[in-house]
């Protein structure tokens, strides 16, 4: 198709592709350079053209073209609350909303957006959900670019799909193509998807979209390779997320945090793990590094945890660096029994102790008779007692 091109083109300028054309030497060179112009001009459309058009007519860009015509709408979200310096991904919705995840933002209610062209931008947080993992900020700068929601009703798996973001060690825009595998079903509607892309920390809250740019849902977690035979990633869409986005569209910025009271003796359930961690309870060290995921702790708290206790500098978990093990059923820890046998007991706050001490733990018994209240609700449906809706506002 190309050398016919050529041939076309060929004929404007000599009147002719085969020999013979009575041009002269000075026309043929000049045609000559022409040619090789033109044929650089096509080399770069055939490199830059959309790869097809799918069933529904919808033109599909190469994952090069997705991430260059959108990368203005992606941004990384940098945190630095209390000294805990971090980064995810995120992406703008309209010209002042931005959406991510509530694990990138945590504690910061001020964070400030990047992106690969330079441009910074403060930003606060509206509002976010420990549940849905999901948290919306809002600029003052109008923002130059913005992504729209796709159809969900329009995918099917096997479709093409590119995340895009600044993933973990370097922090730069990434584009990361992969394949649509499965859609996670709840209530008949497409709350999530799976897909194969390569993503990794610092890609949470980014975007994946579809080979025309729209956005599928928010990069969020990571299917356990040992349940997948590989590391696949979940986003969820708007059908989970859309209501929460939406109302909080509409709220003033929270407050920013000041890091008052991120000290121990200002949080009765920090306070009980920083008591393990200090005495050589690896695994208490790590519940408490990641207890601001689900309770406003930081500063003193999380960088006690994350020394193991002010023992060692480590990107790696404590009961890994140490080489013990987390306590996963009655008898592996006496703290943990005791607050095991309080909850059964209809001590709610015990239970909700242990929710927080053993939620990172897959397959705890200790976590299974927390999340139930001692048996007595569903699985993982409410807090058991009243010190944390005290400690969260959440009543």
């Amino acid at each position: 198709m190309k050398s016919a091109a050529v041939c076309l083109i060929a004929a404007v300028t000599l009147t002719g592709c085969g020999s013979g054309s009575g041009a002269s030497p000075d026309e043929l060179d000049a045609a000559i350079d022409r040619i090789e112009e033109l044929e650089e001009a096509l080399d770069r459309i055939e490199e830059a053209e959309p790869a097809s058009a799918d069933s529904n007519g919808l033109v599909e860009l190469t994952p090069a073209a997705v991430g260059a015509q959108f990368s203005d709408a992606v941004w990384m979200v940098e945190t630095g609350a209390c000294a805990n310096y971090a980064t995810g991904s995120g992406f703008a919705v309209s010209e002042t909303i931005v959406v991510t995840n509530q694990h990138v933002v945590q504690d910061d209610m001020a964070p400030f957006l990047a992106r690969r062209d330079g441009r910074r931008v403060a930003a606060r947080v509206l509002d976010s959900d420990v549940e849905l993992d999901v948290a919306v900020l809002s600029v003052e700068e109008p923002l130059d670019a913005h992504l729209e929601w796709v159809d969900l009703d329009t995918l099917r798996e096997g479709d093409p799909v590119i995340s895009l973001g600044y993933p973990a060690p370097f922090n730069e825009y990434a584009v990361s193509p992969g394949t649509l595998l499965s859609f996670i079903v709840e209530d008949g509607r497409r709350i999530g998807v799976v897909s194969d892309e390569s993503s990794d920390y610092g890609s949470s809250g980014g975007p994946l979209l579809t080979a025309d740019g729209h956005i599928i849902g928010v990069v969020t977690e990571f299917v356990d390779a040992e349940l997948s035979g590989q590391t696949n990633g979940q986003s969820y869409t708007y059908d989970r997320l859309g209501d929460f986005i939406e109302e909080a569209m509409q709220a003033e910025p929270k407050a920013e945090l000041t890091c008052d009271g991120f000290e121990y003796g200002t949080n009765e359930i920090a306070d009980s793990l920083w008591d393990l961690c200090a005495d050589e309870h690896y695994w208490a060290c790590d519940s408490l590094y990641d207890l601001d995921q689900y309770l406003p702790v930081g500063g003193e708290y999380s960088d006690f945890g994350a020394t193991c206790g002010d023992r060692v500098e480590t990107d790696r978990y404590c009961v890994e660096e140490f080489g013990t093990m987390n306590p996963l059923q009655y008898g592996d820890d006496p703290f943990l029994d005791d607050l095991h046998d309080a909850c059964l007991g209809a001590d709610g706050d015990a239970c909700d102790t242990l929710w927080m001490a053993t939620v990172g733990f897959e397959d705890a018994a200790y976590f299974d008779v927390a999340a139930t209240c001692g048996g007595t609700e569903e699985f993982d449906v409410v807090w058991c007692g009243d010190i944390v809706p005290e400690l969260t506002d959440d009543s």
